[in-house]
């Protein structure tokens, strides 16, 4: 790990030495409007646009004709979510006739985005579909003597590991409504979709639904201005086969909170309820029928405006009817994501790359007396990733994704492996 951070460490000292040799040029000559704009991308390339806004300040309080230059400073409003700034800026260079019509057409959609952002609702989401091969889709064990009822067995022929294809579609809405208030307070709604349907498995064809909502707000807006919480219900129904998995009821909370510029978290619980129907193919599912508990914590930091890693942790509680369903399970996922210049200019001048490494350990209460009756099974679980995201056109976005996951477990019946290709296609809205 030490020799990895190497070249990150040197790359971030490099951008320091750049910042530090702009701004002792621009300290040197204030009024020089070339050193003023290599410094304020500079101050962009490194995340810093309140410093860049003050650069491009300079520029203009030199030259006041520099229209350009207050679109560029209305655009960095713009992603620091300071729409009124924004929008002043790019009013006052619309009011400019000799503005390009390039430029005019930007601002004129900067402004009804900003339109749209301030409106008491806002809509956002994805759409997306896409194809799926995995070497083992119905996760057949690696090892060719199972345990059954306590006993050694030969595994069947219909459980060894066999490919297959899937092809699936997901989507996600979430539904926000101002309600005009001091402390920030939106009610704000998620409803997520997801089905997918396979080549030979038939009998994992799955179809999900899920509903939140919730009141997202500031509990302390003067003291602690960057606090968010959203209490929230959960509503799910899960179809596996085309006949009824299972249907939750339950809560949430979630508290998110923004460090700096380049930190934040966000903490999650959750209480659900699952209730299992009855399905003979898949055996006694109705006695998975108990309480979840589920807490999760998601922290991002940006290294640079390219660079992003995110932390997931997670603890999910289960306590079902019977004790060998019961479990407790901790899991940790670290993705590293990079923005990096597209070597073939096709909608957007980058692509990204984000390779990923997941870990989770499962402990079960009991253990299951059709399979031994002397051991309580434990897993453990390392998925190995990467997913490579091209943008095609404006809010259109293909991603490719590989992943190989080593599933072990003391009990063999459990253990197996699987790589996964998937290819698919996004609309985000």
């Amino acid at each position: 790990m030490g020799g990895m951070a190497l070249p990150a460490a040197a790359q971030q000292l490099d951008v320091q030495r750049s910042l530090d040799e702009g701004f002792r040029r621009v300290f040197q000559n204030p009024a020089d409007m070339g050193a003023n704009r290599t410094y304020a991308k500079q101050l962009i390339d490194a995340g810093e646009y309140e410093k860049a806004v003050a650069a491009l300040e300079r520029i203009l309080i030199t030259d006041p004709t520099q229209t350009a230059v207050r679109v560029e400073i209305g655009a960095l409003y713009f992603r620091l979510g300071s729409y009124e700034a924004a929008r002043s800026y790019f009013q006052r260079a619309l009011a400019d006739p000799s503005l390009s019509p390039e430029l005019r057409a930007e601002v004129e959609r900067f402004l009804a985005d900003i339109a749209e952002r301030q409106s008491a609702h806002q809509f956002t989401g994805f759409a997306g579909v896409g194809a799926r091969w995995q070497d083992n889709a119905n996760s057949g064990p690696d090892a060719t003597i199972l345990r059954g009822g306590g006993f050694l067995v030969a595994r069947p022929a219909t459980s060894r590991p066999q490919s297959d294809f899937s092809f699936f579609g997901a989507g996600r809405v979430q539904h926000s409504y101002d309600l005009d208030t001091q402390n920030d307070a939106h009610i704000v709604s998620t409803l997520l979709g997801y089905g997918n349907a396979y080549s030979r498995f038939t009998r994992q064809d799955l179809v999900l639904g899920e509903l939140t909502s919730g009141l997202r707000f500031k509990p302390a807006p003067a003291d602690l201005k960057d606090l968010q919480i959203r209490p929230h219900f959960i509503g799910n129904y899960v179809v596996l086969d085309g006949n009824r998995y299972f249907s939750t009821l339950g809560f949430g909370l979630d508290a998110t909170y923004v460090w700096s510029e380049r930190l934040a978290s966000e903490l999650t619980f959750e209480y659900r309820r699952p209730e299992y129907g009855t399905n003979a193919a898949l055996g006694d599912t109705q006695n998975q029928t108990g309480d979840e508990k589920v807490i999760k914590l998601r922290t991002a930091y940006e290294l640079s405006a390219s660079q992003t890693v995110i932390m997931d942790l997670l603890y999910r509680s289960t306590s079902t009817k019977r004790g060998y369903y019961d479990y407790g399970q901790y899991q940790a996922t670290l993705t590293y994501n990079l923005v990096y210049a597209a070597p073939v200019q096709i909608a957007q001048p980058s692509w990204s790359v984000a390779p990923y490494v997941t870990w989770y350990s499962r402990p079960y209460a009991g253990p299951d007396p059709l399979v031994n009756p002397a051991a309580k099974r434990f897993d453990n679980q390392v998925r190995l990733g990467v997913v490579h995201t091209i943008p095609i056109a404006e809010n259109w976005s293909t991603y490719q994704q590989v992943e190989h996951i080593w599933g072990d477990s003391n009990i063999p019946n459990y253990s197996f492996q699987d790589t996964a290709v998937v290819v698919g296609l996004t609309r985000r809205f």
